[in-house]
């Protein structure tokens, strides 16, 4: 759970300091595109998020948990 929460919680702090940085770098070196480069640099990771997804497999669904749960198609638990 705690590595849930620092999944979450990590992109949200490190994101303005690095945005930051290339706001600033980009806005005095004269081109005034800082925010720019801002938002294609936030295109390029959605980009790799979605290419690290396609590969991910979601997993069989098990007929039973250890023969405990009826089946789905109309077995008897209780009250029938």
């Amino acid at each position: 759970m705690g590595i849930w929460g620092i999944a979450g919680t990590f992109p949200q702090v490190l994101a303005p300091g690095i945005g930051g940085v290339l706001l600033d770098a980009f806005n005095r070196a004269g081109h005034k595109r800082g925010y720019q480069v801002v938002f294609a640099t936030v295109v390029f990771y959605l980009a790799v998020g979605t290419v690290m997804l396609i590969r991910v497999v979601e997993p069989k669904p098990r007929e039973t948990l250890l023969g405990l749960l009826p089946e789905a198609d109309g077995g008897t638990m209780a009250g029938g």
